[in-house]
């Protein structure tokens, strides 16, 4: 976790950043490795969430390195488990998910919980993502339409300009006991801190 001070207007303000190092290049990663175009794999990937709940594999995410809180440089990315072409890209994005959750779970030990997560960018296209992030945070997940935001978001959190009007889609959490138990079973195989 990086924390940052940022000067507006003279009242500071603190932010905590969470990297998960690549996000969206884990998922050009499963295609190269699959041998199936990204193109494709997005096109597929809406169903192949919706249709598996949590998937029975795990994908230990170390594309661009393991980031925070782990700070692993060069972790190898690998997947626990074996499964079809869709639950193993399913699990890429899990991982994502995960990752996402276990840096919220180290910035709750330093500051309140968020009341709710804003999502954007290239990911956040996807439904399920958006569903599966909002079920194991149990935080309600706001994706405004615009889906590539993340500049305009960046600027609006630094209090720089308010683009105040952006309309949002709404994904709250449900119960997926099978999406908490992968999330145990991904904890267990990472580095401990």
């Amino acid at each position: 976790l990086l924390a940052g001070l940022l000067h507006v207007e003279e009242t500071p303000r603190y932010l905590l950043e969470g990297t998960v190092n690549g996000a969206g290049a884990a998922l050009g990663f499963f295609a190269e490795t699959e041998e199936i175009s990204e193109e494709e794999l997005f096109a597929r990937l809406p169903a192949w969430l919706e249709a598996t709940p949590a998937s029975p594999v795990l994908f230990l995410n170390g594309v661009g390195g393991l980031g925070s809180p782990y700070w692993t440089p060069d972790f190898e990315s690998r997947f626990l488990g074996e499964g079809s072409l869709a639950e193993r890209a399913v699990a890429v994005l899990e991982s994502v998910v995960f990752l996402i959750v276990r840096n919220l779970e180290a910035m709750n030990q330093l500051l309140p919980p968020p009341r709710f997560l804003r999502l954007t960018g290239g990911l956040s296209r996807l439904e399920g993502f958006a569903q599966r992030l909002a079920d194991l945070s149990g935080l309600p997940v706001l994706r405004p339409r615009e889906f590539e935001a993340t500049a305009r978001g960046l600027a609006q959190l630094a209090g720089q300009k308010d683009f105040g009007g952006v309309s949002e889609e709404r994904f709250l959490p449900r119960e997926n006991p099978a999406l908490k138990d992968a999330y145990r079973r991904f904890l267990a195989a990472l580095p401990k801190l």
